[in-house]
């Protein structure tokens, strides 16, 4: 699955390896017990959007009879609070760079890769905590 994490809200756009789909099979993804309709893309590839649910991890598993058979032993997804920015720290950066950020908001998870945007210039971030992130200004 493709990606293998999305938001709480639901509507990430997801893509499944398979094999033996038909573009005329009633074709479903099972996101733990919800399941949306699927999309054939070819008898390997199926696109599907993700339902909404609390944070946890699901299975992944498919159909393609309308949920009367559903593969077993799918990958699973990850469903994360969305991410928001709440508070940044200082509010003003010197042009010399080298200012330590602290971005305060929600969704982040430690062991993600993480970056900071300041002024079209990407820089490296370190996800402190789940509400917390620091980088340093370019």
């Amino acid at each position: 699955i493709e990606p293998s994490v999305g938001s709480v809200g639901g509507g990430t756009p997801v893509v499944l390896r398979v094999s033996q789909f038909r573009v005329t099979d009633d074709a479903r993804c099972y996101f733990g017990d919800a399941w949306t309709n699927a999309t054939v893309v070819d008898d390997s590839t199926l696109s599907c959007t993700v339902p909404s649910s609390p944070v946890r991890k699901v299975h992944v598993s498919v159909s393609y009879n309308g949920g009367r058979d559903k593969s077993d032993n799918g990958p699973l997804f990850s469903y994360r609070e969305s991410l928001s920015i709440d508070k940044v720290e200082p509010l003003l950066l010197s042009e010399v760079g080298g200012t330590t950020m602290k971005l305060f908001g929600r969704g982040f998870q430690q062991g993600d890769t993480a970056s900071c945007d300041v002024d079209g210039v990407t820089v490296p971030a370190i996800i402190q905590s789940d509400r917390m992130v620091t980088c340093m200004s370019p």
